[in-house]
């Protein structure tokens, strides 16, 4: 019985000093985060002018806000600051027409740095159309036409808190593309 006892208790404190460890965290974050793209007067929509009137291309960069919201019932410290990693971008369109290369442009990812600390957010000027995208179809193929797309572009923020836990966020606006 004695034997026993003690065999719990050790097991009792294994747990309890794991628990301590936030390195050996194993469990989802004790933060979730929250990206949304900013407007104005709660209308979100970015235009995308494929080809500038001299006839070169820019990239169009847009603002996101990024919110880490510490979970119920948790009291998170510096351990669960959010570490980004990358964004990647998919478009898709009402229709359904969604091939990219011919019907919407290619996805797009790319690596991205900065942080956001539990219960804070940041602003994050984050690159939605690049100049490649509009130098190939089917955004090259509104160059000097009076054709658009109507799009969505959906953005998916991803990182790590400082224990390793992945975390991610959406946000989605309503893209138009043409020669403006």
């Amino acid at each position: 019985m004695r034997g026993a006892a003690g065999v719990g208790v050790a097991a009792l404190a294994a747990a309890l000093l794991s628990g301590c460890n936030p390195t050996a965290d194993n469990d989802s974050s004790a933060v979730s985060i929250t990206a949304v793209f900013q407007g104005s007067d709660d209308v979100v929509g970015i235009f995308s002018d494929v080809v500038n009137d001299d006839g070169t291309v820019s990239d169009d960069f847009f603002d996101i806000t990024v919110e880490s919201i510490p979970k119920a019932g948790t009291d998170p410290g510096d351990f669960y600051t959010v570490e980004f990693e990358g964004v990647q971008i998919v478009y898709t369109r009402p229709d359904g027409k969604n091939e990219p290369g011919v019907d919407v442009p290619f996805p797009l990812t790319y690596a991205l740095g900065g942080f956001v600390e539990p219960g804070g957010d940041t602003d994050i000027n984050t690159l939605v159309v690049s100049k490649e995208m509009k130098l190939q179809p089917p955004l090259r193929n509104l160059w000097f036409s009076n054709q658009r797309i109507f799009a969505t572009v959906n953005l998916r923020i991803f990182g790590h808190d400082r224990v390793e836990n992945s975390v991610s966020a959406d946000a989605s606006a309503v893209v138009l593309f043409e020669d403006i």
